[in-house]
């Protein structure tokens, strides 16, 4: 699976009128009007996944669901709350996979079912439409874009460990080789002694490169 990740970043509000769990379909059509307002058409055989509510028996009382849009061309998270902003987040290239899923967006996804399920504990309604519609565009007035800060797509899994030491394979060793790969794309013309350098550096991090 591909973890180029482009995250919206999301608020659940607490102010308003009602609460209605969000059904697999129109979960589904809120994902597919997003993806082609991106350019991008869903496939009708798109997978899907859920993640069912504590102690809910319906199949549509979900968290929330991910469809992916097939093709390889990323996946929608949509809540399965009204309360909650529509779209929790999204990914441009990839296909989503529960096996695949590395331990820090497990976490985060989790923490979307968290926030969830506290609004059904503790019975909090929700905004209108209009409400969210009123905060979104107050956020679009004052957000500017941030362009793609790398562009290299490994991580710390198969086969991209298989020269490395067990314990070598951790996320700072990961984080480092992808700042230097940026450092490289990115810089103008350089010194032989700095590629060297950073070359050495990688060496040391991981000796079988």
């Amino acid at each position: 699976m591909k973890r180029v990740f482009t995250f919206v970043a999301t608020a659940i509000t607490f102010l308003g009128l009602w609460a209605d769990p969000v059904t697999k379909e129109s979960a589904r059509e809120s994902a597919k009007l997003f993806l082609q307002n991106r350019g991008v058409e869903m496939s009708e055989e798109s997978s899907v996944h859920r993640a069912p509510r504590k102690g809910a028996s319906e199949k549509d009382n979900s968290y929330y669901y991910i469809f992916n849009a097939g093709n390889d061309q990323g996946y929608v998270i949509v809540s399965g709350d009204d309360r909650t902003e529509e779209i929790l987040g999204y990914v441009e290239h990839g296909t989503y996979s529960e096996e695949a899923l590395p331990e820090h967006m497990k976490s985060w996804l989790q923490t979307y079912a968290d926030q969830i399920q506290f609004l059904i504990d503790n019975n909090i309604s929700g905004s209108t439409p209009t409400q969210r519609a009123t905060a979104r565009r107050k956020i679009k007035s004052t957000k500017h874009a941030v362009p793609t800060l790398m562009t290299t797509t490994w991580n710390q899994g198969d086969p991209y460990n298989a020269k490395c030491p067990v314990y070598y394979k951790g996320d700072g060793t990961t984080a480092t080789t992808k700042d230097m790969s940026s450092y490289l794309e990115t810089t103008a013309p350089r010194r032989y002694s700095d590629m060297w350098n950073m070359e050495h550096t990688a060496r040391r991090l991981c000796p079988s490169t």
